[in-house]
């Protein structure tokens, strides 16, 4: 390989998407997380996904381009409205796809505004989480999660999940987007009210995962959830 030719794909695989690069919206957030804040410093991807967006919100757009900028604004709202929108538990075994159609209009509407009229590009999202369902998870021994899930309008009281058949108690475990546990408590039912400490942590704007963990009488681990996100949205 030439040496112009190393210094590419150096360029490549230094700006390429991770599983640890935040959504849009951490990273464009008033007050980004200590965890973001750390993650811009050293991703080359991030750092050219905020330069971007920053080219965006200020250009100015020309005549010529106002009909395709109006175009892919309409598609890309409604892509992440239903990117976003609750879905049942067996359809998001799909949900890298509807990740990667948002991303995709966003680029687009990006490229649009800078002067580029077309571009493709593929991304993998962090996809919150990285246990994204597969067909082996959702199986008959998993545990459904109901409450709270994806974007929500106020702090939550309660997680709520299905009962699950033969179990003796149930762990709740929550953590941050980078998988660090902040709490974890176990119950005999199948719902938990939210602790007052934990609730401090849960800030408009701010993303946390959670999952369920069934164990019999013995302490064997019988089922265990997908991982899923949850955010109160920001007013």
């Amino acid at each position: 390989m030439s040496t112009s030719n190393w210094e590419r794909e150096v360029m490549r695989r230094a700006l390429e998407q991770t599983a640890d690069c935040p959504v849009l919206d951490e990273l464009t957030a008033e007050s980004r997380s200590v965890v973001v804040e750390a993650h811009l410093k050293s991703c080359a991807h991030c750092q050219n996904e905020l330069a971007l967006f920053s080219e965006f919100s200020t250009a100015d757009v020309r005549p010529q381009e106002a009909g395709d900028v109006s175009w892919v604004a309409v598609k890309t709202a409604e892509r992440v409205k239903a990117a976003l929108s609750p879905a049942p538990w067996w359809k998001t075994i799909f949900a890298p796809q509807f990740v990667k159609q948002a991303s995709f209009g966003m680029a687009a509407l990006l490229m649009v505004a800078s002067g580029a009229f077309y571009a493709s590009r593929t991304s993998t999202e962090p996809a919150f989480p990285s246990e994204t369902p597969t067909a082996s998870t959702l199986r008959a021994s998993s545990i459904q999660l109901i409450e709270p899930l994806e974007d929500i309008n106020s702090t939550p009281s309660s997680f709520q999940w299905e009962e699950f058949t033969n179990c003796s108690d149930y762990q709740v475990i929550v953590s941050e987007v980078d998988r660090m546990q902040i709490w974890s408590s176990r119950t005999t039912k199948s719902g938990m009210p939210i602790p007052e400490q934990l609730k401090k942590q849960v800030l408009p704007g701010k993303t946390l995962l959670w999952k369920v963990i069934a164990y019999d009488a013995a302490g064997k681990q019988l089922a265990e959830s997908e991982t899923r996100k949850f955010r109160v949205a920001v007013k």
